[in-house]
């Protein structure tokens, strides 16, 4: 519903982004069992997303690819006090695959 509501008030031709999710236990640490499983239900979401995109004429970007194996390095997932948030190096990725998709 909430991409409908937005397609509806930005008007036919006007650019939307979707940027997909990634996968925060994704870290890169040499495949823990908890990093597969929570690949496919990232996955499974951001098809959902992608689906749901279509229908409303919304470009999907994808977050998660870039950022699969490596968010040791580019959240704070493994700071003191963890956090699913990128850090600047993550944010860098995601701001290129949206990018990537720009019109």
């Amino acid at each position: 519903r909430i991409l409908g509501d937005l397609r509806d008030a930005a008007g036919d031709g006007t650019p939307i982004l979707f940027l997909q999710t990634y996968n925060p236990f994704s870290l890169g640490l040499g495949g823990l069992s908890l990093e597969a499983a929570s690949d496919d239900a990232t996955a499974q979401l951001n098809a959902v997303a992608a689906e749901v995109g279509a229908a409303h004429d919304v470009t999907i970007a994808d977050g998660a690819t870039p950022m699969r194996g490596t968010t040791a390095s580019t959240t704070h997932m493994l700071d003191a006090q963890p956090d699913i948030h990128p850090n600047g190096v993550g944010y860098d990725l995601l701001a290129q695959a949206l990018a990537d998709v720009l019109p």
